[in-house]
């Protein structure tokens, strides 16, 4: 909840950042269009996560998967920009009476290349780092009764007996996709990614961990480009 309102103040004062200054030229010092040269905003992505097949046995979680995107982006000539951007995600893994959400805070640099006339089209490529935030995990215990742990708690963490992969404290992400910009700011697109994690070579053995992709994700993205505003 915390996490809500503070999202939502970020949220407003974008908003009354950018409506109280487009109403100026929306010129740089060059005397160019701000909005030809930055973009900034907000966006949300959602999709599916599919567990690697390195997760071999019981753990190959599925389910949802999804992030709050802050972004801001310079571009460096009509076909090129670099976006630096930050995510809080969350994905909730479906297994058989068990329910794991693991929250990450993800921040990443990402090319962008834009293509047609009117450069509205861009396809990217990129990496992200992100660090584990929370983790909480929904199961059945003997008697059938739902317990919750909040694995970043020691005493619930040693009740945990799944893959390190589900809780590693920093991950790696590689993503590509593609985004269509509209004339009034407003951001489609499509995104797959792959995160990498460590992960137990054999058997849950502790002492022999490798760094392999964990899970992939496809998501649908919708976000707004404030940079418009300023035109």
């Amino acid at each position: 909840m915390k996490m809500k309102k503070n999202l939502l103040g970020v949220v407003l004062v974008l908003l009354f950042v950018t409506n109280v200054c487009s109403a100026s030229s929306g010129q740089d010092a060059t005397g160019g269009r701000l909005a030809d040269k930055v973009k900034f905003g907000l966006g949300f992505g959602r999709g599916f996560t599919e567990g690697s097949p390195m997760l071999s046995g019981p753990y190959h979680p599925s389910g949802e998967y999804r992030f709050l995107d802050i972004f801001g982006e310079y571009k460096f000539s009509d076909a090129y920009g670099l976006l630096f951007s930050i995510q809080p995600t969350t994905s909730s893994l479906r297994q058989t009476e068990r329910l794991l959400d693991v929250g990450y805070f993800n921040v990443g640099l990402t090319n962008r290349v834009y293509v047609g006339q009117d450069k509205q089209l861009c396809f990217f490529f990129g990496g992200e780092i992100g660090i584990l935030g929370s983790a909480k995990l929904k199961k059945k215990n003997c008697s059938g009764k739902d317990v919750e742990l909040d694995l970043c708690k020691a005493e619930d963490l040693e009740k945990y007996e799944g893959p390190k992969s589900e809780l590693d404290k920093s991950i790696r992400r590689m993503k590509f996709g593609w985004d269509y910009e509209c004339e009034n700011g407003l951001i489609i697109g499509g995104i797959f990614t792959s995160t990498w994690g460590s992960v137990d070579k054999k058997d849950n053995n502790p002492d022999i961990v490798e760094v392999l992709p964990t899970s992939t994700q496809q998501l649908f993205y919708l976000g707004y480009n404030f940079a418009k505003l300023f035109n």
